[in-house]
Formats: structure tokens, sequence, C-alpha cells
């Protein structure tokens, strides 16, 4: 039954990774689905022989100890990002910053045509809100995506006077660090992104002073979910150990 669940799982795995190569999102962390699913497949193997009776327990029991705290780990971060995922608010506040994502020939990518319009909903109920549009030029990209972000701004008709473009982050921590200083420090802070990125974003907000930022959630396509989780997950990890964020205050 083992044997079957895994082989199951990991052609899911396998599929789900070219479900994400073909949507060209400009990023090989597909390829983690693909050593997923073969990681699956191997151990449905070891299954199937019976390999896995073979291992002395000084070897079974470490390493399901340690397959349990990663996926308590995995469970946690799941839970964080659930506490900001549906994020909105009234407030009329200073400032938006609106985190970049990927922009192609065509415009922006999904992703982030999704925190545009969360944002331009915002803006055009707050006349009195600038709003900072960042994101630096990808070795993919035909232009920064702050430019892109604002020409979209402007053509949904928010004033070219309430966007501010830096054009320089080229990552969330960039994003926060660099829009924070063009921010006055008593300014009040929405952070514009989609709803499975907003923690990582307002935990990093907080790392760097912008103590009462106000998240704006925007949507995320269902179908990418899991890899965008999968993903963020990771991304959480990493600027933990880097020690640009913490869990709790």
């Amino acid at each position: 039954m083992l044997s079957i669940i895994l082989v199951l799982l990991g052609f899911v795995f396998i599929v789900y990774a070219l479900v994400i190569f073909c949507a060209q999102t400009g990023s090989l962390f597909f390829v983690t689905w693909i050593i997923l699913g073969l990681i699956a497949e191997g151990l449905a193997w070891m299954s199937f022989k019976g390999l896995f009776s073979l291992l002395p327990k000084a070897v079974l029991i470490p390493a399901a100890g340690v397959f349990t705290a990663a996926a308590v780990f995995f469970l946690f971060l799941l839970f964080c990002i659930g506490t900001h995922f549906h994020d909105q608010t009234d407030r009329d506040l200073d400032y938006l910053i609106v985190l970049g994502a990927q922009v192609r020939e065509d415009g922006p990518s999904r992703v982030l045509l999704y925190r545009l319009q969360a944002a331009a909903d915002y803006l055009s109920l707050h006349p009195e809100t600038k709003c900072i549009v960042t994101g630096g030029k990808g070795n993919n990209e035909p232009a920064s995506e702050a430019e892109i972000m604002a020409e979209w701004m402007i053509e949904k008709g928010i004033s070219p006077e309430r966007i501010i473009p830096e054009e320089k982050a080229v990552n969330t921590v960039e994003n926060v660090a660099f829009s924070r200083r063009l921010i006055p420090a008593e300014a009040s802070v929405g952070i514009v992104t989609n709803n499975f990125h907003l923690f990582r974003a307002l935990r990093l907000a907080k790392g760097q002073g912008i103590d009462s930022a106000t998240g704006i959630s925007a949507p995320s396509t269902p179908l990418f979910l899991p890899h965008n989780l999968f993903r963020e997950c990771l991304g959480i990890t990493k600027d933990r150990i880097c020690g640009n964020l913490r869990f709790f205050d």
C-alpha cells in the first residue's frame, strides 16, 4: 500500500512540475517538484523491495525524527502564512508599497496583476494615498518591474504624481528596505502583495522599522498555490536564518 501511495505521489509531483514549467513562470523552482517526485519514486521502489526492513534502527529512528520535525515546522509556517492570508483595510494610509514580481514583454505576469489590481482598487478609494511600486530589472525581463507597474497604474487612471517607482530592489528584503527610504518616518504604510506572500512581507517590514505596516492581500491563482506556498515556506526559512525576520515580536 505504501508503495502505491508513493508511486502516485511521485507521479503527481512530476506532472505538477511540468504544469509549472509550461506556465513559464520564469523560475527554475519547478525542478524542486521533479526532485521530490523522484525521491518519492525511489522510496516506493525501496518499499516494494522490502529494503526498509533491512535498515537498522540507528538509521530509521533519526530519519523518522528529522522527517517529523520538518513536517511540523512546515505546518507551522503554513499557519503563519494563514494569519495574514485575507488581510484588508479601510484605513486612509499615507503610502502603499506594492511589491514587484515578474514582468514580460506583454506586461505584468498574472501574479503581479493581482497585486496591481488590489493596489489600484485601494487607491481609487483613497485619493490622498501615494504609491511606491518596487522592483528592479531581472535578466529575463524587458524593463524594471517598477517601470512596468507604474505604466499599468497610469493606464488604469492613477495619477503619475501619486506613483513613486523604486527600480533597484531584486528581492523582498530589498523591496521593503529601499521603499522604506522613500517614506517619512511618521507615515502610515500599507504593503500590497499576494496572500501567500503577505506574512513574510509584513515580518520583514517589522524587522526594518515599519512597526505598524498594514497588509493588503491580493489573490493568487489556485492551481499554483501549492507551488507558491512551498516556495514561500523556503523563503521564510531562509530569511529567518539570515536574521531578516522574526516569527514573534
